[in-house]
């Protein structure tokens, strides 16, 4: 039980991983429009590749997570690498929140294949 009671409104997000992409700004405007709430676990690398879109997606009231830098599996990889993945890639992050004018208020991150590198 949630703590909850029976009669509280219950919230569902959205998520969607490995973005930003060329189609961002379009999924982002269809949800906005819809007014359905949204999580997007970005990768470093991709944010990189298109540094317009997640500002947007954030003025748009979407909210950032963090899906590594390179989408690589933390248990192929040293742990040193996977935290340098994560630094990086919140760092984007934080830019992005700056860049849209907004307080980032929650960090959420999601290993990629759900690999955390811990067996």
């Amino acid at each position: 039980m949630s703590g909850q009671g029976e009669d509280a409104p219950r919230r569902i997000l959205l998520t969607l991983d490995d973005g930003p992409s060329e189609a961002t700004g379009e999924i982002v405007d269809y949800l906005s429009k819809r007014k359905i709430p949204a999580v997007f676990f970005c990768r470093g690398d991709r944010m990189e590749q298109f540094p317009d879109a997640i500002p947007q997606a954030i003025r748009k009231g979407m909210t950032i997570g963090s899906h590594l830098y390179s989408h690589r599996q933390a248990s192929q990889i040293p742990v040193s690498e996977t935290i340098e993945e994560i630094e990086k890639t919140e760092a984007l992050i934080d830019a992005a929140y700056a860049r849209a004018g907004v307080v980032r208020l929650v960090r959420y991150l999601r290993f990629p294949y759900m690999d955390h590198g811990m067996g």
